[in-house]
């Protein structure tokens, strides 16, 4: 089974610190790994069965699965619209134009 990471949140401010470590040493008991924790949060890495089991013994934790994004650069630059003046008899134009 493949293991996936969720992130644990403990919504309540009071006591979030001593709540972080009864989380930790609850879930590591359980199975699963913490791979990182904060202050209110816990990252847990473990397969989607034994999270939910994690879940049921913290009832006032809340998680969701960890997203992760990332932003690629662009694979061609922008194309910029360019002003280019035409000549009209009598008159100047701007006409703009897109280079391609």
């Amino acid at each position: 089974m493949a293991k996936q990471r969720y992130v644990f949140y403990f919504s309540l401010g009071v006591g979030a610190q001593a709540a972080v470590r009864a989380a930790r040493k609850t879930a590591s008991d359980l199975g699963a790994t913490v791979v990182k924790a904060g202050l209110g949060t816990m990252l847990v890495e473990a397969p989607a069965a034994k999270v939910a089991e994690v879940a049921q013994a913290l009832p006032q934790w809340r998680y969701a699965r960890e997203k992760r994004t990332t932003q690629l650069p662009e694979a061609a630059p922008l194309q910029r619209t360019r002003a280019k003046q035409v000549a009209q008899p009598g008159t100047a134009k701007t006409v703009a134009t897109s280079k391609g």
